[in-house]
């Protein structure tokens, strides 16, 4: 396996835990010290402890689905950064009617102790 299909598998199965564990998955991918870029009125967040609000109030969401597909991976010379892009889809209910939320995201991924965290996540 390549270098860069490994890191999709880990994306895929970044999006796979989160199905089952939530938040608490998505906060175990995640580096000490990562950043995320919402759209929300703190467009960076760069507090894990905020960072796990901000997921745990997006998996509390009625009927949550949450599901990404990573399109491309991309890995630097050094084999220390990643990046994986793709395609993400959101649906829940908001009293009573579905909202359906689709975009592109960016992950970056650091190699820490041989292992792919997140340190960089945005959708739009």
């Amino acid at each position: 396996m390549t270098n860069t299909a490994a890191l999709i598998k880990r994306d895929k199965q970044f999006c796979k835990d989160c199905q089952t564990d939530g938040a608490k998955a998505w906060m175990s991918y995640l580096s000490d010290d990562a950043i995320m870029g919402t759209s929300s009125n703190n467009p960076y967040i760069d507090d894990t402890s905020m960072i796990k609000q901000v997921m745990e109030d997006v998996f509390r969401l009625e009927s949550i689905s949450f599901v990404w597909e990573p399109r491309y991976a991309f890995i630097s010379d050094d084999e220390t950064l990643g990046v994986t892009t793709g395609y993400y889809e959101r649906r829940y209910k908001n009293e009573g009617k579905e909202v359906v939320q689709k975009g592109k995201y960016v992950t970056t991924w650091k190699k820490i102790t041989r292992e792919w965290k997140v340190v960089f996540d945005m959708g739009n």
